[in-house]
C-alpha cells in the first residue's frame, strides 16, 4: 500500500469529514476495502488513490448529489475502468502473440536461402547459352570431318585398281579408322544433346516449382 495516510489526514485531503468518509466506506466497501489498510491500534489507513476517488465525491456531493447517486456513478465510472482495462490487456496480448507468431516464422525460414528468382533465372539462361555455344562447336568439328572423309573415301575407290593390295588394305584400314573416330564423335555429340536436354527439363521443373 503506497502512502498510507490516517483517515483526520485524508479527510483534509480530501476535503470530506471524517463521519462522511465512514459513510462512503460503508456503502461503498468493494471499493474502499481495494485502497484501505490497518495501522496501529487498528486505525485505518487510506492509500492516495482513494483519497483522489473522494476529491471527485466531494465535487458530486457539492452539487447536491446524495449518496446513492455518487455511490452508482463511481460504481459505474469504476467499472468502464475495469472494462477498459481488460480490453487493453486483452490487445497487449493479442499484440504480443502476433509478435511471436511472427519471431517463429522468421526463425523456422531463417535458413532457408532467399535467392532473387531473377538472378537464379539468369544463372540458369547463361549456363544453357554456353552448353548450346559448346554443342554448335562440337557439331562444326564433327561436319567438318565428315567433309574430309567424303572426298578421301571417293580416291581411295578410284584407285583400286592402280594400286597393289597392301597399299589398298592400308587405305582400306585408314578409311576405316577416319569412319571410326567420326563414330566416336558422333556418339560423344548424341550423349552431350541427351545431357542438355535433360538440364532444359530439369530447368522447366525448377521454374514451373517457383
Amino acid at each position: 500500500m503506497s502512502a498510507p495516510h490516517t483517515i483526520e489526514k485524508t479527510s483534509e485531503m480530501s476535503g470530506l469529514s471524517i463521519k462522511y468518509i465512514r459513510r462512503l466506506k460503508s456503502a461503498m466497501p468493494k471499493l474502499f476495502d481495494q485502497h484501505t489498510d490497518r495501522g496501529q491500534n487498528n486505525a485505518i489507513l487510506f492509500d492516495e488513490e482513494i483519497i483522489e476517488v473522494m476529491k471527485r465525491m466531494r465535487e458530486m456531493k457539492n452539487r447536491g448529489k446524495t449518496l446513492a447517486q455518487i455511490r452508482n456513478e463511481i460504481v459505474q465510472v469504476a467499472k468502464r475502468e475495469q472494462d477498459k482495462k481488460v480490453q487493453e490487456e486483452s490487445k497487449a496480448n493479442l499484440e504480443n502473440e502476433a509478435v511471436e507468431n511472427t519471431e517463429t516464422s522468421v526463425s523456422t525460414n531463417e535458413n532457408i536461402p532467399r535467392v532473387p528468382v531473377t538472378k537464379m533465372l539468369q544463372r540458369e539462361n547463361d549456363m544453357l547459352k554456353s552448353q548450346v555455344e559448346l554443342l554448335k562447336h562440337l557439331l562444326k568439328k564433327a561436319e567438318e570431318r565428315f567433309d574430309r572423309l567424303l572426298p578421301e573415301a571417293g580416291k581411295g575407290s578410284s584407285k583400286l585398281g592402280q594400286t597393289d593390295t597392301n597399299q589398298e588394305k592400308t587405305k582400306k584400314m585408314g578409311f576405316k579408322s577416319q569412319m571410326f573416330m567420326w563414330l566416336v564423335e558422333a556418339v560423344v555429340v548424341t550423349a552431350f544433346a541427351t545431357g542438355f536436354i535433360f538440364m532444359i527439363w530439369l530447368f522447366a521443373q525448377r521454374a514451373f516449382s517457383l
